[in-house]
């Protein structure tokens, strides 16, 4: 019985950890589109402003990564 209890407990705890991921990172994804979509000169540059969007943070996490192996 405490197993279950301890499951549900743990099960709880991570779910409100993601849910604060993906708020940030819905709120920063929303923030670059419109910077990107706002920046872009027609549709398709709209369309890669988009694109951009959702993989800025493959860039970020590289360079942290890069900073700190040199």
């Amino acid at each position: 019985m405490s197993s279950t209890t301890s499951f549900k407990k743990m099960k709880k705890k991570i779910f409100s950890i993601d849910s604060y991921f993906f708020l940030y990172y819905g709120l920063v994804f929303v923030a670059a589109m419109i910077y990107y979509v706002s920046v872009a000169n027609g549709f398709w540059w709209s369309m890669v402003g988009v694109l951009k969007a959702l993989a800025w943070p493959v860039f970020i996490v590289y360079d942290i990564v890069r900073h700190f192996v040199k």
